[in-house]
């Protein structure tokens, strides 16, 4: 992982992250937020294609072998009211959580791992 700051000193404004999953696929995060143009891209390759996300401007392409598909999502449609929704609905009891506490107990163990990748300039694997 890399994390820098350019425009902002009290927080990360570029974070690159790229991973090998369990099952041999290959993630690569990038997210950049200084300078004149916003970059968000995440991409994911395994033995069946490519997944390629751009969530500043939208838009999700799925590659396998010659077939293409392209997604239109727009990146304008506001997330936050729908994620105050979905935790609202967990809250009253109407829907499940949509993450376990063993789902979130990864992610942060995902998190720590790529600040000890920043901290230590290497790859980090992340406990099972």
């Amino acid at each position: 992982c890399r994390a820098e700051r350019h425009a902002n000193p009290a927080v990360e404004d570029f974070f690159h992250a790229a991973a090998r999953l369990d099952d041999g696929a290959h993630v690569s995060l990038e997210v950049s937020k200084f300078g004149r143009f916003r970059g968000c891209l995440l991409e994911a390759v395994g033995d069946e294609g490519q997944v390629w996300a751009e969530y500043y401007r939208g838009g999700i392409r799925i590659n396998r072998g010659a077939e293409v598909t392209e997604e239109d999502v727009s990146a304008a449609a506001p997330t936050l009211p729908a994620v105050l929704a979905v935790w609202r609905d967990v809250l009253d009891g109407a829907a499940p959580p949509p993450v376990d506490v063993a789902e979130g107990l990864r992610n942060q163990a995902v998190i720590h791992a790529c600040y000890a990748s920043v901290r230590t300039g290497g790859p980090v694997a992340v406990p099972a």
